[in-house]
């Protein structure tokens, strides 16, 4: 929670991004799914 507070904080000072429009979601997916460098490398 302490972390969430100090990105949503962080995105505010840096960019004036309200806080309460920050919404954070972690969703865990197998690595076959994850890719880097616009889909170009993928991780598995």
């Amino acid at each position: 929670m302490v972390r969430t507070a100090r990105i949503a904080g962080d995105l505010h000072a840096q960019l004036n991004i309200r806080r309460e429009d920050v919404f954070i979601n972690l969703v865990e997916v197998a690595k076959e799914n994850w890719s880097f460098g616009n889909g170009i490398a993928q991780y598995a």
